[in-house]
């Protein structure tokens, strides 16, 4: 079998494996789940409001966790519970606690409400969701993953220390960053950031544990396509994919170059290139697999829903007379602008000085590597700002999803971490 068939083969077998996930949790029974969601609200681990910017407790983005919560303890058939779970919303889909627990509790009937199969996803946080919820309390669930989140951060940490060159400095970065600017108190409780956080930091150190180890070419393209597969998986459109591959495209540089360290330049880049294209294929095969099983689920037209709100979030969303060049200025100042701060704890100076000092390390790394370029410094320091220009493709390709939600600002992590990186091997 060529290795392409192996890398397809390793794809498809993850979303098989997600799919029966997803099965084996659409098979808890709801009163069990609706029995906790209450539990959560009348305990207060859930709270009615929507959003609690700065909350370390329950977390920032409560209108996802009641929406997962929602969509698992929601009665239906197995198979279209694991597929397109039903979401009950009112209008402008506002007050999704609020409806969540009249749900529940029994005060908001459903015939009073508008409804979709929610198929845009694979929504593996409903699944591991609705399979802790009946063993564990959602505050104990948001223990959980505070505390996992917070040891992927330490476990990339560790394993850094023993990484070669630019591995180690893209990795202590990332982990640096990670823990101290990724919003990690009001974010890693939440059901959907926590699981996809953990994934993203967790992936990206078995990457380099496998490194050390001396795995070969296939093998590690085999493990990036399982690594974009799952990371799929988790996302909920909450900045995971841009984030991995991110750092994934300067580790990959490095791997190569520590691997055969007589390569040309162009060799390293082949094999960054080969790997995020291994990585793209893990993703390709998830989103289109799970819109081909939802379009024989559902119909066309959750197909063409996934298409009108690509268009949607494609979009231009600047004011009018920004023009078109004015779509991911727009997007970015308005991220900065308005949702910086979650990066620094509220602090707005904080933030400043944090977006101020990453552009001077941008600088003075760029500065110094052009100017030592024959001593080779100039591809590494490329190749880190390589992953940091995955962030302005993301937002240029996604403007208006960018401009919408403030907590995607928490993947600059990627462009402050590769910047103080670049810094690093500059010197």
């Amino acid at each position: 079998m060529s290795h392409g068939f192996r890398l397809l083969g390793v794809a498809v077998g993850l979303n098989v494996l997600f799919l029966l996930l997803l099965l084996v949790s659409a098979a808890v029974p709801t009163d069990r789940l609706r029995s906790r969601t209450l539990d959560a609200f009348d305990r207060g681990a859930l709270s009615l409001e929507d959003y609690r910017p700065f909350d370390a407790t329950i977390g920032w983005h409560q209108y996802n966790d009641c929406l997962i919560l929602q969509m698992i303890s929601n009665p239906g058939g197995v198979w279209h519970k694991a597929l397109g779970p039903t979401v009950y919303h009112r209008k402008n889909f506002e007050e999704m606690c609020g409806t969540t627990r009249g749900l529940v509790t029994g005060s908001q009937r459903p015939d009073g409400l508008e409804s979709y199969p929610y198929t845009r996803y694979w929504h593996g946080h409903n699944a591991l969701t609705a399979l802790l919820l009946p063993v564990m309390s959602v505050a104990a669930i948001r223990d959980v993953l505070r505390a996992a989140v917070y040891c992927s951060v330490l476990a990339l940490g560790f394993v850094a220390w023993r990484a070669p060159g630019g591995s180690r400095a893209v990795a202590l970065a990332a982990a640096t960053a990670g823990g101290l600017f990724w919003g990690l108190p009001y974010f890693a409780p939440g059901l959907s950031h926590g699981f996809g956080d953990f994934v993203v930091m967790v992936g990206l150190a078995g990457l380099l544990l496998v490194q050390q180890r001396g795995i070969s070419d296939d093998g590690y393209r085999l493990l990036l396509v399982a690594f974009g597969a799952v990371t799929t998986f988790m996302e909920f459109l909450t900045g995971l994919l841009p984030t991995a591959v991110a750092f994934l495209l300067p580790l990959a540089y490095f791997r190569a170059a520590s691997v055969r360290p007589s390569a040309p330049e162009r060799e390293r880049w082949r094999a960054a290139i080969a790997s995020v294209l291994a990585f793209g294929l893990g993703v390709a095969v998830t989103v289109l697999l799970k819109q081909a099983l939802a379009w024989l689920t559902f119909g066309p037209t959750v197909v063409q829903e996934w298409f009108g709100n690509l268009r949607y979030y494609t979009a231009n969303p600047a004011p009018e007379g920004w023009g078109a060049l004015g779509s991911v200025p727009y997007a970015i100042g308005r991220l900065v602008y308005r949702s910086s701060t979650i990066l620094t704890y509220g602090n707005r100076s904080a933030a400043l000085l944090l977006m101020g000092l990453s552009a001077l390390a941008w600088i003075a790394a760029l500065a110094m590597a052009w100017r030592h370029r024959s001593a080779g410094t100039l591809g590494p320091v490329v190749a880190c700002l390589a992953g940091a220009l995955v962030i302005l493709a993301w937002i240029t390709l996604l403007p208006t999803h960018t401009a919408n939600h403030g907590y995607m600002v928490r993947m600059l992590i990627a462009p402050i971490a590769l910047g103080w990186a670049a810094l690093i091997i500059a010197k």
